[in-house]
């Protein structure tokens, strides 16, 4: 439990509203002046929760949401892992999991893709060893596509098993169309969300903003998550190895696949993780030499009363915990209240979601829904926060007559001590300036 601080939970939070109060999906930017992009609410169903948590009990409640689904992540951990390992490899690879994704359980809607696509793997991997089809993913991906841009992450975890099964000659090529039915009718589903067709190309626009956003960049190879799931691709690597039989195409393209998503980005690294788990427990199992023995009541009743403890105690701290938002500069609220409506704020990335939600009077010249803004206005944004050649002109431009920056940012230094601008007050290294 811990306050909110995730810059992207607050504007969630006023789409989960926006999307309440006026039933619209797709359509127009409704709120700042200097998007160029049409608006796609594709994570709508979870930020529909979380702007109903915000009605029913502040941020506190969203900080609950956050907490139960960092919760139900690792309790699907645990039992992907369970189907391919005892307890004791099982919860060693549900923790080694959750500690790969560790650096993106937030309360934002990615976390439903992490979710989906541990249980999608082991059911795929059951695929595997019966053959048949579970049809039922189809309306599961149906929900993913309505809660996270990453739905299409289960798509390629059945692709893959198709073709795995196709090289390990256990289907022909009506076996395997068959199965990639699954798959196939799951992208159909997506498009038929309320978004529409729009949502398959949604993924498609982070592209030319990945320079920018840092859970785009590559993932640095030291950070602890990352370390940790190329643990996991190697202890199964060096197990399949040392193994007396053939490993399956099957469990090598899904390892593959895992290990594609853990070297991409920053931010697939936990869908690596996911797909890892039962993999790496099975690994850990075979190093025990002992068979499998099967859960039982006492065990799932054993993990069901721990999720539950971890809710409840979470409920009880969540009011002194969770009360004011984490890592944003609430110090500067009462400054930024007695602006006018309709000032615009030169403001850093970070806090353009805080401000759209907080202070909905204000106009911020950006914030982290970075694909409603043009790349070049973008561009140009990004240069002027370095106070690179040319800032003037993109401040006068905005019309900005305050802004929130860093206290030692460059363009904060440009705007105090070339342009005249005045600290009215700092918080949490932010400050707030104004025009003379």
């Amino acid at each position: 439990m811990s306050p909110v601080s995730d810059p992207d939970t607050f504007w969630h939070i006023r789409a989960g509203e926006y999307l309440w109060e006026t039933g619209r999906f797709v359509g127009p930017e409704p709120w700042s002046k200097f998007s160029g992009e049409p608006w796609v609410l594709h994570e709508w169903l979870p930020e529909v929760a979380y702007f109903f948590a915000a009605q029913s009990g502040g941020l506190p409640a969203v900080a609950w949401v956050g907490v139960a689904s960092i919760v139900t992540f690792y309790v699907v951990l645990y039992w992907a892992a369970r189907q391919h390992a005892s307890v004791l490899p099982a919860a060693i690879a549900a923790a080694a999991g959750w500690v790969g994704a560790s650096g993106s359980l937030s309360p934002r809607p990615h976390v439903v893709s992490f979710v989906l696509l541990a249980i999608f793997t082991v059911v795929w991997l059951r695929t595997a060893r019966d053959l048949r089809p579970r049809w039922w993913l189809v309306p599961v991906t149906w929900l993913w596509a309505c809660s996270h841009g990453m739905w299409f992450a289960g798509v390629v975890v059945g692709l893959a098993v198709c073709l795995g099964l196709t090289l390990d000659r256990r289907v022909g090529v009506r076996g395997a169309a068959r199965l990639a039915g699954v798959p196939v009718l799951g992208v159909l589903a997506a498009a038929l969300t309320p978004v529409g067709p729009a949502l398959l190309l949604a993924p498609l626009t982070v592209g030319d903003y990945r320079k920018y956003v840092t859970e785009w960049a590559p993932p640095e190879l030291l950070d602890p998550q990352v370390m940790t799931v190329l643990a996991m691709v190697t202890v199964v690597a060096i197990g399949w190895a040392r193994g007396l039989s053939r490993t399956a195409w099957t469990h090598i393209a899904i390892l593959a696949v895992a290990a594609g998503w853990t070297l991409l980005y920053f931010r697939t690294v936990p869908l690596g993780a996911a797909m890892l788990t039962p993999l790496f427990a099975g690994s850990l199992q075979t190093m025990l030499a002992v068979e499998r023995p099967r859960a039982g009541r006492v065990e799932w009743a054993s993990v069901a009363s721990g999720a539950a403890a971890s809710l409840v105690l979470a409920a009880l701290l969540a009011p002194s915990v969770a009360g004011s938002p984490g890592r944003m500069p609430i110090g500067l609220d009462d400054d930024l209240s007695r602006l006018r409506p309709g000032t615009v704020v030169f403001n850093e990335y970070m806090v353009g979601g805080w401000l759209l939600w907080g202070h909905r009077q204000l106009a911020p010249v950006i914030d982290p829904r970075t694909e409603v803004y043009s790349v070049p206005y973008v561009d140009e944004y990004m240069a002027a926060v370095r106070a690179a050649p040319g800032w003037e002109r993109t401040v006068a431009r905005s019309g900005a007559t305050a802004a929130v920056l860093g206290v030692r940012s460059p363009l904060a230094y440009a705007l105090r001590t070339q342009s005249g601008w005045v600290v009215k007050d700092q918080h949490r290294g932010y400050a707030l300036l104004e025009r003379p």
